[in-house]
């Protein structure tokens, strides 16, 4: 499962190595984060400021980048049209399903959902 970065406050990113650094402007502590372990950025924080580099990395390893305004609403997403033809195939194969196995689905999803309660 790859993270979501939620950047809050005022920070600068940029590309070291094989991961995205966080640098807090206001604290000046710096977080690395590898690469292959992020799936999302969003910046919720209008302050802060990334390099072009940054935009490079992301879209080339299927990293999409949200962009909040001054409400905290999303304004603005960068992502890869890979990322974006890879989402479609999946829900194009989920609706594509036989009723059969949808239902088979159904009863093994049900009844894990039943153990887990008969064990808590």
């Amino acid at each position: 499962m790859k993270d979501v970065i939620y950047v809050e406050h005022k920070n600068f990113i940029s590309v070291k190595g094989h991961s995205l650094s966080f640098k807090n402007l206001i604290n000046k502590t710096i977080k690395y984060i590898p690469i292959e372990d992020i799936s999302m950025v969003i910046f919720d924080n209008i302050d802060s400021y990334f390099s072009n580099q940054v935009v490079n990395v992301c879209v080339n390893n299927d990293i999409g980048m949200i962009f909040c305004g001054i409400n905290h609403s999303p304004i603005a997403d960068i992502s890869s049209t890979y990322c974006h033809r890879k989402k479609l195939e999946s829900i194009k194969s989920q609706l594509t399903v036989s009723y059969k196995t949808k239902q088979r689905l159904w009863k093994k999803l049900f009844l894990q959902k039943l153990l887990i309660k008969v064990n808590v």
